[in-house]
């Protein structure tokens, strides 16, 4: 099984690309890659749902609302 595909799915869910969460921790995405080849700890897990969601809360506000307009 791959590592963190947990977390990966979360994140998928979320919206949140991997990249978007390496920048939300000022490391480059192959840096943040790497360390998820390997099962990262239950406290580093919570740690980066608490990330995915306040990058996905962010980019909800960030959305524009689409409205029709006659």
């Amino acid at each position: 099984m791959n590592s963190n595909q947990d977390l990966k799915a979360y994140a998928k869910h979320k919206g949140v690309f991997l990249w978007e969460l390496a920048e939300y921790l000022s490391i480059s995405e192959a840096t943040f890659t790497r360390r998820l080849r390997r099962e990262l700890s239950e406290d580093s897990k919570s740690k980066m749902i608490l990330y995915i969601d306040n990058i996905s809360a962010k980019k909800a506000k960030e959305k524009p609302s689409r409205s029709r307009t006659p």
